[in-house]
């Protein structure tokens, strides 16, 4: 019973790591910006399943849990790291086609590891790999690790962005566009250094007809 979850699992998997593999080669090849974490790992992951491993069983449940925690934490938290009127104007000046694809593909991302999680939660599986001295423990701890990771990125965020620094990227790419738009800072890089800080970042800029992300540096004594 557990070979046969181990084996169709691994299956979906390694079809699904082919897929991608294919659109990441025809991406590449024609010039499209595209990026994803499945590929290589899934088609490993999937042929070892494929081949009964165990411990390919106890990885892909563990790392199942924690994204699957991760990608809803994200969601939960998306208010709290973007302003709801940058979100909204995103919404306005993106293709219907590119906004239904991205849904497609996040829903799919979703009931993927949801479903891999599931079936390779079921006691049959579990039975195995306690047996086999694996951990077949509940998932509470990745994920928790997952709702973390994402808690401890926002914090992070909003102490940099809101802090002395954020406000400092926000006025210098205020003085370039001036008050007819709205500002958030997209991301901030703090290196230091003997010579000093230095300080890069994207302040991203909108209003009701455009959005623009505009580049500010700076260097700290």
């Amino acid at each position: 019973m557990a070979d046969d979850i181990l084996k169709r699992v691994g299956v979906v998997l390694l079809i699904v790591g082919l897929i991608d593999i294919g659109v990441m080669i025809y991406c590449i090849m024609n010039d499209v910006s595209y990026s994803s974490s499945f590929n290589v790992f899934a088609v490993a992951l999937g042929i070892l399943l494929m081949r009964g491993s165990l411990r390919a069983a106890s990885i892909v449940r563990f790392f199942g849990a924690f994204f699957l925690a991760s990608i809803i934490a994200l969601v939960a938290a998306w208010p709290f790291l973007q302003p709801l009127g940058l979100t909204l104007a995103e919404l306005r000046h993106a293709a219907p086609l590119d906004i239904a694809r991205y849904l497609a593909f996040a829903l799919f991302v979703v009931a993927l590891l949801f479903w891999t999680t599931l079936e390779l939660s079921q006691e049959a599986v579990l039975a195995a790999l306690r047996a086999s001295g694996h951990s077949a423990r509940a998932l509470y701890m990745p994920s928790a690790l997952g709702i973390g990771l994402v808690v401890a990125i926002g914090v992070g965020l909003v102490f940099l962005t809101g802090g002395e620094t954020g406000t400092r990227a926000i006025n210098l790419a205020a003085q370039r566009l001036g008050p007819s738009y709205s500002y958030h800072v997209s991301s901030l890089h703090v290196t230091k250094t003997n010579q000093g800080t230095s300080v890069f970042g994207i302040v991203t800029a909108w209003n009701d007809v455009d959005i623009r992300n505009v580049p500010v540096a700076w260097k700290e004594r």
